[in-house]
């Protein structure tokens, strides 16, 4: 027979998880009484629309040698510090899956719950689109 004021491995075990147990009816009657809460987590929000009115819908700078050396240089200058050249905080941009409108538009607005900020701000969107004619430009040289 197991002595009640005993602390075997198995009764604090058991313990610990009858109090877990109590806290998860707890939180779960807690979220009951607010509709709002409940509804929430299992309704998660939906992503905005891209309203942004963009000069161009796809790289209108591929193969421009020119407008690509800009890119470079803007690239150096904002993204390098983050993203390296092969990733680094941040992502390697060139294998990024993100093409066109939806790279800029990270690049425009950044991305919540990560140090991505937006650019918005900073940056016109022809020398996004440079930088994103640099990115490809190294991601079809990596091939």
């Amino acid at each position: 027979m197991i002595h009640p004021q005993r602390n075997t491995a198995r009764s604090v075990r058991d313990r610990a998880a009858g109090l877990g147990c109590a806290a998860l009816v707890i939180a779960l009657s807690a979220g009951a009484a607010s509709p709002g809460a409940r509804a929430q987590a299992h309704n998660p929000p939906k992503a905005q629309a891209d309203t942004y009115d963009y000069r161009w819908t796809e790289n209108p700078f591929a193969g421009n040698k020119e407008k690509i050396a800009d890119g470079q240089r803007l690239y150096k200058n904002t993204c390098y510090i983050c993203h390296l050249d092969n990733g680094g905080r941040g992502p390697d941009l060139k294998k990024s899956k993100l093409v066109d409108t939806a790279f800029l538009r990270i690049v425009r607005e950044g991305r919540k719950g990560t140090q991505m900020p937006a650019w918005r701000e900073k940056l016109t969107e022809e020398e996004m689109w440079e930088i994103y004619a640099y990115i490809r430009a190294q991601a079809e040289a990596a091939k």
